[in-house]
Formats: structure tokens, sequence, C-alpha cells
């Protein structure tokens, strides 16, 4: 008695929307508001064309795990121009959770290649936590557009999801955006992607509302790696380069719970706390160029010599990505670290000597902080 009638009313929405192509229904997006400071929703397709053709293009280029090929613009802005068609089909009027379904079964009767019948279908993927991703690359792109767009233009409009508010979904689409960033091992960076998508905006989108979303993503992206089974302290000390680059956190993750196997990981942390506990309370601009002729000791004098030869074979190690190789370097420091704590008084009553090594402890504490903060770091005692 319930199955039938709405069988029946869904063949009759069928029936009137097949009247016209899904071409059709795109052309009338601008009578569907997206929202009153952001216009509608044919500027909302427009933006999601220009952001995916511009993510894929960068895709193509980048050092992304999986085959992003030149982009096909032709298939994209194609596929863009009908990923929210069907919002105006009576069906999805009638029943909402159908958006994406709909639009893609239409698009294969009106004989649009499969590739754009799955861009459509799999652009709205994820839609709960645990659902799967999209897989076709058009679909990824899309996607990826689709979030960006929701999410810095409702955060500079000044909304913000709260406990019991969330009425654009913002929530959901963070999570989806993160997880497709990496889980698809995506070589993206969320902030430059957030400030890209901002200028795509013709409204004004606000400062605040940017730094909000920024601070919002970090959040969402620490507790996605913490359900991933990484520790809450880890996420901390790897969030100080690069924190919204979601795939290259996780290589980093890893590489940093390898690392801290080896024997000399916890003492190489624990001097690095020394360092930072002795600069938060002592550092400032004086503090930040050694003099090397003021190195009187020979112990700051090889800690010095140790961080000039390690230093650019580090950078050059974080620039190839190799990160375990990076910080193994960094704890070929810890023995002339340890050695100047045991032979140097920092503090000297010489206030030129004393800001001269506060000035080498700050150059080190640089050199760590380019990959890790280990001071974040919860060690056993």
């Amino acid at each position: 008695r319930v199955v039938e009638p709405r069988l029946k009313d869904a063949d009759f929405f069928i029936r009137q929307d097949r009247k016209h192509p899904l071409g059709y229904y795109a052309d009338s997006l601008d009578q569907l508001t997206f929202h009153q400071q952001l216009g509608s929703l044919a500027d909302k397709v427009e933006r999601i064309k220009n952001i995916s053709l511009a993510v894929a293009q960068h895709l193509s280029v980048s050092e992304s795990v999986g085959d992003f090929d030149s982009p096909d613009i032709e298939l994209i802005e194609k596929s863009a121009r009908l990923c929210k068609a069907d919002l105006r089909t009576g069906i999805v009027c009638e029943y909402p959770e159908l958006a994406g379904f709909i639009g893609s079964y239409y698009a294969e009767c009106d004989g649009e290649s499969p590739s754009i019948c799955r861009a459509i279908r799999q652009h709205i993927k994820p839609l709960r936590s645990g659902d799967p991703l999209p897989e076709e690359k058009i679909a990824i792109v899309l996607a990826i557009a689709d979030r960006l767009d929701t999410l810095v233009g409702i955060f500079g409009s000044g909304e913000y999801p709260s406990g019991s508010r969330d009425p654009y979904a913002l929530r959901r689409a963070s999570l989806a955006l993160i997880r497709i960033v990496a889980e698809h091992r995506l070589d993206l960076d969320l902030a430059e992607w957030v400030a890209k998508s901002r200028q795509s905006y013709v409204a004004e989108i606000a400062d605040d509302g940017i730094a909000r979303l920024l601070d919002y993503l970090k959040e969402r992206l620490k507790h996605y790696f913490i359900d991933c089974g990484f520790s809450s302290d880890s996420v901390d000390a790897m969030s100080v380069y690069r924190p919204l680059h979601c795939y290259d956190m996780q290589r980093r993750l890893l590489e940093l719970r390898g690392f801290m196997q080896l024997p000399q990981s916890a003492e190489l942390a624990a001097a690095t706390k020394r360092i930072r506990n002795i600069l938060k309370n002592n550092f400032s601009e004086d503090t930040r160029e050694v003099n090397q002729s003021l190195l009187n000791n020979d112990a700051e004098r090889m800690l010095y010599e140790a961080y000039n030869e390690r230093s650019p074979q580090i950078s050059a190690l974080i620039k190839s990505k190799d990160y375990l190789e990076a910080l193994k370097v960094l704890a070929q420091l810890r023995e002339p670290i340890d050695n100047f704590f045991d032979k140097v008084l920092v503090m000297s009553e010489n206030e030129d000597e004393k800001n001269n090594r506060l000035a080498l402890l700050y150059q080190i504490d640089c050199l760590f902080m380019q990959i890790v903060d280990f001071s974040e770091l919860c060690l056993e005692e």
C-alpha cells in the first residue's frame, strides 16, 4: 500500500523529467539559490568547473600517487556543468536522496560518455563516514572542488558549524575532502587550495572566515589521523610543517612512528625539548644570528660545525620527502647537543657570549622545526 503509490509517483516524475535532456535542467540552475550572499547554483557550478580544471592540471604534473594524466578539459567542463543539474528535476525535488544517482541515469539516457555519467554519480561521495570514495578521476576533482567551494563560501560568509547546528553539512564536507585527498594520496595542500578557491568568488570572502576555516580543517584532520591510529601528540608534533597537506602529513606520521622506535630518538627528543625550554624563557631578536668569532668553546664550535654540515642535507631530504632519513640525520646532532650542554654554560655572564649561544640553539631549533616539534611529544620518563 505504501510502496506502490510511491513507485507510481516516481514513474510520473521520471516521465515528466525525461521530456527534456539533463542539459535543460543545468541551464536553469540560476533559478536555485546556493546561498544568499554567494549567488545561485549556476554560479557554484561555474566555480566548481574552474577549480576542477585547476586541480586536475595540478595533479597531472604533481607527485600524486595514481595516474592523473593531462586533464580532458572538455570532459571536466561538461561533467561540472551537469553534476548539479538533477537538483532541478521533479524526481530529486520529491526524493532529494536520489541526487547524483538520477543525474547519472539521465546523462546515460542522453548518451553521455560513461566517464561523465560516473563523475556525476560519484562526485557526491562520500555522504557518510565510512562510505566509499569516488574512484573516477573526473569525479575526484569535482568532489574536491565542490567541497572546497562550499567550505570557503559558507565560512567566508560568516556561518560556522556549532555543536547543535550545521545546516550546510560542513563537518561532512570537511571530512569528505580530507578523506579523498589523504586516501587517494593526492599532492594537494588544502591551505593553498582554500586560497585558490577563495579567488574564484566574486562575493567578498572575509579574512576571519578563512582563518577559522583553516583552523577548523586542522582540527578535523587531527581527529581523522587519531581515528587512523596516530597519537594526538604525534599529530601536534608533525603539524609544524605543511599541516594541511593530508597525504604528506600521513607519510610524515608513519615515518615519525618508525623513527621513534630507534634507540636514539628519546634522547634526541629530550635534548630538543631542553633547547625549546631555554629559548622559551630567553629568546629575543638579538639571538637569531651566530657570530662565529664568539664561539670560544670546543663543544659549541663542534655543535655549530655539525649544524652547518647537516642543515643542507636535511633540507634536501625534506624537499625529496625522505622524512625518515631526514630524522636520522637530525639524530646525528644528539651527541654534539648533549656535549654542548655538558660543557657550555649557555647563560654566560658575558652578554654577547650568551646571545651567541642562544642564537646557535635557535638555529638548531629552526632546523628541527622544518619537520617535527619534539616538544609536543609525550615521552615516557
